[in-house]
Order: C-alpha cells, then sequence, then structure tokens
C-alpha cells in the first residue's frame, strides 16, 4: 500500500475535522463546529482550529494542531469568535493580525 503525505495545510484541516466530528459524536450538545483562520496569502500561514460549547453555552477553542506552544490546548471561555479572535491575535508569537476568522459549516 502507497501512502501518499497530504499538504500540511490540509493535514491540519483533516485532523481538525476529526475533532470536531468526535466532539459531536461524544455530545451533541458540545455543537463541535471547525473554525478557519485566515492569516494571509503566505502557505501554510492560515489555521485550522475546533470550536465547541459546554454547559455555560460559552465557546471554547481547541488547538493542537500548532507548532507554536504558546497556543497548543484548549482555550476558552470566550463570548464570541471575536473575542477569540483577539485573544489569537494577542497570544500567537507571529500572527499579530488575522485576515478572517469563520465558522466552517458542511
Amino acid at each position: 500500500m502507497t501512502y501518499v503525505t497530504p499538504s500540511h495545510h490540509i493535514t491540519k484541516y483533516l485532523i481538525t475535522d476529526a475533532w470536531h466530528r468526535g466532539l459531536n459524536r461524544i455530545n451533541p450538545k458540545y455543537e463541535a463546529k471547525v473554525v478557519f483562520i485566515e492569516v494571509g496569502k503566505t502557505p501554510g500561514s492560515n489555521h485550522y482550529v475546533c470550536s465547541f460549547k459546554r454547559e455555560d453555552g460559552k465557546l471554547y477553542i481547541m488547538d493542537y494542531a500548532t507548532a507554536y506552544h504558546s497556543m497548543r490546548g484548549t482555550h476558552g471561555p470566550f463570548n464570541s469568535l471575536e473575542e477569540y479572535k483577539k485573544y489569537y491575535e494577542n497570544v500567537h508569537p507571529k500572527n499579530k493580525k488575522t485576515v478572517a476568522i469563520t465558522f466552517i459549516d458542511w
């Protein structure tokens, strides 16, 4: 069997997609979704994370597909995706300005 390694961008997406599907299987009330963070046009700079809600209705973000230790983990609670965006821009060691952040629904 031949295994072809997907690009870094696709790998991050597939990992995040698996998290969101797994969380929704565990508990559909988590309302887990994939979030796309557009950082810029540089290949590999854009990022995917997994969002979910807990009993408090707040937004939490799981990010384990990053090379940056300061960004790795589960972050929250946040009141909105915009609030997480501000956190991301504050804490990320390189990406201090994002172009857009959005939920990916399919």
